[in-house]
């Protein structure tokens, strides 16, 4: 699969709470309108994101810098011709909650429609992520793995509604549903064993597939 939307995703001081985006466009249109997404997966209201990102900046295939004019809260014009694009920025990510995106120096925890930029005509691309991460941290996410640190998704839309996270301390619990694989992911202590999580895991996805009479995928990732 190869990703017409690529993202490398890096931080140098974790406490800063800065994450650093790198993001190649193949072969963009001229005047290219790039914009971050306003909305979130669940939550039916007008977010703001991109007021946490800074130093925005943005270079063409031969490596010159082009002019970024603001046009609202969440779109950038670049200058840019025919060719490869690549967009610099750092995001601020120190809201702790399920819908938004954290760093520290023990755990990244990235939802992608918060921080990833896109070039609106081409959501329906596939779209790949390469996280520079230490060599020990695992990553649980719902998308699909090329190694250790890089994911891919066949479109924005999935990318964004897909949300990771990464640690040196993940723990992974696994059961088994009517043939569907179902994967516990846990970040920080729970004092319940693998046992009674999937008890009282497997209880509901069963009544799930009961009432639905089927499940729509054979991997699912709860984080």
């Amino acid at each position: 699969m190869k990703a017409n939307m690529l993202y490398d995703i890096s931080y140098d001081k974790p406490t800063t709470h800065f994450l650093s985006f790198k993001v190649t466009l193949k072969s963009p249109k001229p005047n290219l309108l790039i914009q971050l997404p306003n909305w979130r997966p669940g939550r039916y209201q007008i977010q703001n994101f991109a007021k946490r990102i800074k130093n925005l900046s943005a270079k063409d295939e031969r490596g010159q810098n082009l002019s970024v004019k603001k046009v609202d809260k969440s779109s950038w014009l670049l200058n840019n011709e025919v060719g490869e694009v690549t967009i610099n920025y750092e995001y601020f990510a120190f809201e702790m909650d399920a819908g938004n995106t954290w760093l520290d120096d023990e755990q990244v925890y990235i939802n992608f429609i918060n921080c990833c930029i896109y070039d609106p005509s081409q959501m329906e691309q596939p779209c790949e992520v390469r996280l520079d991460l230490p060599a020990d941290y695992s990553i649980a996410s719902g998308l699909r793995s090329i190694n250790d640190h890089t994911l891919i998704a066949p479109s924005f839309y999935q990318l964004v509604d897909s949300p990771l996270m990464a640690s040196r301390s993940l723990r992974l619990v696994k059961y088994v549903v009517n043939g569907s694989n179902f994967n516990i992911w846990i970040q920080g202590h729970n004092p319940k064993s693998d046992t009674e999580l999937i008890k009282d895991f497997s209880a509901f996805t069963q009544l799930q597939v009961d009432v639905m009479h089927e499940f729509p995928c054979k991997d699912y990732h709860f984080l």
